[in-house]
């Protein structure tokens, strides 16, 4: 088998190959988003979770209904979204500054409180439990839904 060495394309352009002390200098992968308008009724902030209410439309999500909890796009990921505007929502992996005292690894599900995760299970009638993901430190969520939601009776 003949050795193999790796080639990049350099800034000018030119095919060469990686010496044994160069480095790749990649971008790193940012995090899975998607664009939708806020047809809710207030402004949304990062950390509000949201559901998909039409097309290509969201809203602050909560757990009272399966109307208002699913299907569920993700967390706000823009600063800010004016009711009207566009804006952009993740929907996996690790999203940073959105909780506050948390433990790392505590669950976190949707809550009955519009746009909110909570610790605790909804257990009300008519609820829908919706795991959202779980702390990475104190302030650090790892957003991972789980795409079979459990609708109490």
């Amino acid at each position: 088998m003949a050795n193999v060495k790796p080639l990049v394309i350099s800034t000018t352009g030119n095919i060469t190959e990686i010496g044994s002390a160069d480095f790749l200098n990649a971008p790193v992968v940012g995090p899975v988003l998607t664009t939708a308008l806020n047809d809710d009724v207030g402004a949304l902030t990062k950390g509000d979770v949201v559901y998909r209410k039409g097309t290509n439309t969201v809203g602050k999500a909560d757990s009272d209904a399966i109307a208002t909890a699913w299907p569920i796009v993700g967390i706000t990921y823009s600063a800010t979204v004016a009711v009207g505007a566009t804006g952009y929502f993740q929907m996996d992996g690790p999203m940073t500054a959105i909780l506050s005292g948390a433990t790392a690894g505590t669950l976190y599900f949707l809550s009955g409180t519009p746009a909110a995760l909570t610790t605790t299970v909804p257990t009300a009638a008519s609820s829908v439990v919706v795991q959202m993901g779980h702390a990475i430190n104190a302030t650090d969520f790892f957003i991972s839904i789980n795409q079979a939601p459990l609708i109490r009776t």
